[in-house]
């Protein structure tokens, strides 16, 4: 009962709107994916690590990632895997800290908020919608926000656990492309793939 409570305080306390008929455990449950999925970004460059963030999502889940220098989409544990090892391998992670903004959860899609396209479950299996808010911050060198953008995500719960099924991260509008063009431009000499295995 004291976690069920903490659950509620914890969504009555954040800057969110709640829809549909989910419990308030499976919102916290939820609430706590997005969490971790900031938290595990902000690791090193391990294969552990790599791992570690692929467990977020179930063994057929897709990522897609649009931005101005891409819009590239990946499927299973390799390719999540390899979706983690490009951005801490090209890009300054060391530096930097994700955090969540503002979100909205909801038992079906969430109203001007487009949800990655996924088939029905054969086994109906419960699934939420969720839109939030992702903010890059600089921690070391410098000060101020690296970045800001949206994640569009639908979780699907098996058993008592939910996990990603499909993730779309957009970037803003802000996104200070000319910053970041020389960790682009140097992407085939700085990738790195943590367990071996995966590649640009």
């Amino acid at each position: 009962m004291t976690s069920l409570r903490f659950a509620v305080q914890l969504l009555l306390l954040h800057p969110l709107l709640v829809l549909g008929s989910l419990s308030s455990l499976d919102r916290f449950s939820i609430f706590e994916q997005i969490n971790l999925h900031q938290a595990y970004i902000d690791n090193n460059l391990t294969c552990d690590n790599s791992k570690l963030y692929a467990s977020l999502y179930w063994p057929e889940g897709t990522f897609r990632v649009i931005d101005p220098n891409r819009d590239a989409k990946v499927a299973g544990d390799k390719g999540i895997r390899g979706i983690y090892d490009y951005a801490h391998s090209v890009f300054p992670l060391s530096q930097w800290r994700h955090s969540v903004g503002l979100f909205q959860i909801s038992n079906e899609p969430i109203p001007n908020f487009p949800a990655p396209p996924v088939s029905a479950s054969p086994q109906g299996y419960q699934r939420a919608f969720v839109y939030w808010h992702w903010r890059v911050d600089w921690k070391a060198n410098t000060t101020g926000v690296v970045s800001t953008g949206t994640y569009s995500d639908v979780f699907e719960k098996r058993g008592q656990d939910w996990k990603l099924l499909a993730k779309v991260s957009r970037d803003d509008p802000n996104w200070p492309l000319y910053l970041f063009v020389p960790y682009i431009t140097s992407q085939n000499e700085t990738f790195q793939s943590s367990c071996g295995d995966t590649s640009l």
